[in-house]
């Protein structure tokens, strides 16, 4: 259910309600309405990269996402998935 994806991200990542409105700069209604009615396809590519410790992209950081790429296409291909 997507509704339970935002607590299942909060489970995983340890991470407060609070700290989520931060590392996406939201409003404590836009989280409230990501927990009741579930995380925006937008939504949830930006809280996997917060899980994957990325930092928010710019011509700067853009070598962070770049380098972990062949790890994500290696794990998903032991997996038997598609990148």
């Amino acid at each position: 259910m997507m509704e339970n994806l935002y607590k299942e991200f909060q489970k995983r990542t340890g991470m407060k309600q609070v700290e989520i409105e931060r590392a996406l700069d939201v409003s404590t209604k836009v989280s409230f309405k990501m927990n009741s009615d579930g995380p925006t396809v937008t939504q949830r590519l930006a809280l996997a990269a917060i899980a994957a410790g990325l930092e928010p992209w710019s011509p700067d950081t853009a070598h962070e996402a770049e380098a972990i790429r062949p790890v994500l296409d290696a794990i998903r291909a032991a997996k038997g998935g598609t990148s």
